[in-house]
């Protein structure tokens, strides 16, 4: 004799079966953190402030200051075992429009990595940058990065929802294949 589930029984089994799978991939993930540092430029003299050519500068910098030479100049000084090739990869800079402040992130799989990575990576652009292009334009660290660096991922909130809802619409899919066959 065939027994059939009731009909409230698909999407249920489908939410646990996706809460399931969600909760597998958020363990099976690598936890990566974030930490970011502030350079600031201005003009020899001069308080930073709403500077068009600056604000260029900041922006052709932050182009600078994630690249292979200023990579390789914080692994050497970090004692890091990766080519500058991976920890450019690891970084976003970007500079604020209009500003002449350029953001500087880092990731690493750990939050002191992260931090440190973030800081030192500052702290080289801005020699390199004074070195080439002051003393009339000049960069320093504005913002150092803060003691704890930010967990981005794994999110297991947001994966386990999503994973609720992705078995929830399978659930109920395949409760309207089994009604329509």
């Amino acid at each position: 004799m065939h027994r059939r589930l009731p009909r409230v029984a698909w999407p249920l089994l489908g939410l646990a079966a996706g809460v399931a799978a969600a909760a597998l991939l958020t363990l099976l993930q690598d936890a990566t953190y974030r930490a970011d540092a502030s350079v600031v430029l201005v003009r020899e003299g001069q308080p930073p402030g709403d500077d068009p050519q600056l604000a260029a500068a900041a922006a052709a910098a932050s182009e600078l200051f994630e690249s292979r030479a200023v990579a390789a100049s914080a692994i050497a000084n970090l004692g890091l075992d990766e080519s500058p090739d991976a920890l450019v990869a690891r970084l976003d800079v970007a500079a604020e429009p209009e500003s002449s402040l350029v953001r500087i992130e880092v990731d690493a799989p750990a939050r002191e990595e992260a931090r440190r990575a973030a800081q030192e990576v500052a702290e080289v652009a801005t020699v390199l940058f004074n070195d080439r292009f002051g003393p009339r334009t000049v960069a320093s660290v504005w913002e150092p990065p803060g003691p704890d660096a930010v967990r981005v991922s794994p999110k297991p909130a947001r994966n386990l929802v999503g994973g609720a809802l992705a078995g929830a619409l399978l659930g109920l899919l395949a409760l309207a294949v089994g009604q329509a066959l």
